[in-house]
């Protein structure tokens, strides 16, 4: 609900917020329900809800995948790990150091 009344803004959800908490401490109130805040947003900011979006999750639409998953997919290359690689110096160079 805070998301929907501020559109994610998190300036004005800090607002709604220091609002709804100021006029609870006025009023004396031991709990803050989301109709004061909703009523608060709205005096304050004129901010309203609209009703008609979806009120959660469940009801969103998820939009169809952009490409199609198959789950039957061969992989393209195996890739083996180099071998060990060689020494940058030889067993003489070595032994004379």
């Amino acid at each position: 609900m805070l998301y929907r009344l501020s559109e994610g803004t998190p300036r004005v959800i800090n607002n709604i917020c220091a609002a709804a908490f100021a006029a609870a401490a006025e009023e004396n109130l031991d709990r803050i329900t989301s109709q004061w805040v909703r009523d608060i947003a709205a005096d304050v900011y004129g901010l309203e809800l609209v009703l008609d979006e979806p009120s959660s999750i469940e009801e969103l639409e998820m939009p169809e995948p952009a490409v199609e998953k198959s789950l039957d997919v061969e992989p393209v290359a195996i890739v083996e790990p180099d071998p060990e690689p060689e020494s940058m110096f030889t067993t003489k160079q070595i032994e004379d150091y």
